[in-house]
């Protein structure tokens, strides 16, 4: 079996194999293309450049890779998608400091796993229910406490799209590199205190945690 090269503007366009000899391969292209014999050259590739000094004769290099210049829009575009990374890392991450007493996991699984709970208890006589919180220790919750739960963890996720779309808008606002090389992404929940005599919870968004 032979190889070989196309080559155009000093540089490997297309690489064939075939069974036939030379003359009889390129008796089957346009006599205007150029192919080169290249059987048993290994380090060969199509847009390899083709050299030839006295000493090595005819042989093939790599090209250089190709500097492609950073702009504004690609460097924002850069940071729209480090910011989508960043932002599922805290969202998967997430948990509240309850006002129940406990901190509780408080991404879309924890959520779900909640919402099962109170359906658990709203089909049966059961008063309490038991909940592996954030620290895996049980708690004894009601149904009551569970929808409190379910709420809290509810707005601990609008909190983080806020966030990320204060951080969104600040890229899409931006105009220069520098301060797009400037951002950093840090995200917080929510800690949520106990219920006050008139049992309103009140809300303290503090850094629980953060992803930089």
């Amino acid at each position: 079996m032979y190889k070989y090269a196309e080559i155009y503007g000093g540089l490997v366009r297309d690489l064939k194999e075939s069974n036939l000899g030379y003359t009889e391969f390129c008796s089957i292209f346009d006599p205007s293309s150029y192919w080169l014999d290249v059987t048993g050259v290994e380090d060969i590739d199509i847009g390899y450049v083709i050299k030839f000094t006295p000493e090595l004769g005819t042989y093939f290099e790599a090209p250089e890779p190709k500097v492609v210049e950073e702009t504004l829009e690609t460097k924002r575009a850069k940071s729209l998608e480090l910011l989508k990374a960043r932002f599922a890392e805290a969202a998967d991450k997430a948990w509240v400091d309850s006002s129940l007493g406990f901190r509780a996991n408080a991404n879309e699984t924890a959520y779900r796993d909640v919402d099962g709970l109170i359906l658990l208890l709203e089909g049966q006589d059961t008063k309490l229910i038991q909940f592996c919180d954030y620290d895996n220790l049980m708690q004894a919750l009601t149904l009551d406490k569970l929808k409190v739960l379910q709420k809290e963890i509810a707005q601990n996720g609008t909190y983080l799209y806020q966030q990320k779309w204060d951080y969104r808008d600040t890229i899409e606002g931006a105009e220069t590199m520098e301060e797009l090389d400037t951002l950093s992404f840090s995200f917080k929940n929510m800690s949520f205190m106990p219920a006050d005599d008139n049992g309103q919870n009140a809300v303290a968004e503090g850094p629980v945690h953060s992803v930089s």
